[in-house]
């Protein structure tokens, strides 16, 4: 269950607040391991009440220039797994977030952009460490303190009649603090490796993309679109060998925007896309597991490969 409340307050001509909060309830019940020395299950009930709080200011610099600042604490919950799969010693709890973000952007004009800072400081942030439940499958446990931080860009110039071209970047470090990463052996005994600060897995430090699309002749529009993610890891440890290459995909899309005056239709739309249209080998997602056997460790790491040149066409009807 959820509710909130928002409100919007002009404190000057150029300088406006908002402020809202949500609350959330969320109630498990369920049948789950109970932590009894016989390794015993009973029917249980676990309750979580989240008050999360939002606030920010907006200043009118001049026509189409505002800036911005705003703070937020956002709370969830562990999945229902992580009750019904873990031990009962070994459940998580609530991780916590707060979030910082400050801004400038320019709306008006031919070229227009966005900068945003933000700062994402997690207490208690839920993470797989390699920990597994009684039956050796991977269970969420609790980093103490991890953040990220990064800068947001954003911008769309109108280059000439008819090309326009928008861009979108993020850089970013992306940290957990004191972290414990664990390998069980084949006697079912855990082995805690220690990381002072380590990278948080599926966090490129850099991404990008941009759209530069022509106008051939009214409603006819021929665009080029690329992706671009640096090296992400598939585990907290930040090891090479377990992780997913950077990689950069280009697109070719053509699509004709038609407006009748008849068969009953506001818009018709008819596109096609070449994705991938330079052929990259590439994967965009995976996981990783390792284990101790004599003493020695293995790792097992799986990889999602990406479609090379594929196609599609759409008809989109709006009425």
């Amino acid at each position: 269950m959820n509710t909130y409340a928002r409100a919007t307050v002009a404190l000057s001509d150029n300088l406006s607040a908002f402020g809202d909060v949500q609350y959330r309830h969320v109630s498990y019940e369920l049948f789950a391991p109970d932590g009894s020395p016989n390794g015993g299950k009973s029917q249980q009930t676990i309750n979580f009440d989240f008050l999360n709080p939002k606030a920010g200011l907006t200043y009118q610099v001049k026509e189409g220039v505002a800036a911005y600042a705003s703070y937020a604490l956002a709370q969830r919950e562990p999945t229902r797994t992580d009750y019904t799969d873990t031990p009962a010693e070994r459940r998580p709890t609530a991780e916590k977030l707060h979030n910082l973000e400050v801004g400038l952007r320019h709306t008006t004009g031919a070229f227009q952009w966005s900068a945003n800072y933000y700062l994402m400081l997690y207490r208690d942030q839920l993470v797989l460490s390699g920990r597994l439940d009684d039956v050796g499958n991977p269970i969420h446990t609790n980093v103490r303190d991890s953040y990220r931080t990064g800068i947001e860009l954003q911008a769309a110039a109108r280059l000439a009649k008819g090309l326009t071209f928008s861009p979108t970047a993020t850089v970013s470090r992306n940290k957990i603090n004191n972290y414990t990463d664990y390998l069980t052996d084949e006697n079912s005994v855990e082995h805690g490796t220690q990381y002072k600060q380590t990278d948080i897995s599926f966090s490129p430090s850099l991404t990008f993309a941009y759209t530069l699309e022509y106008e051939l002749v009214p409603g006819l529009r021929l665009a080029t679109l690329a992706r671009y993610a640096s090296r992400q890891y598939l585990d907290n440890t930040a090891t090479d060998s377990r992780s997913i290459p950077q990689y950069y995909v280009q697109d070719v899309r053509l699509r004709y925007l038609w407006h009748p005056s008849t068969l009953g239709f506001r818009e018709i739309e008819l596109a096609a896309v070449v994705n991938n249209v330079l052929g990259a080998t590439y994967v965009n997602n995976g996981y990783t597991y390792g284990y101790l056997y004599g003493g020695q460790a293995y790792y097992q790491s799986y990889f999602y490969p990406q479609a090379r040149q594929n196609f599609l066409a759409s008809l989109n009807l709006r009425w």
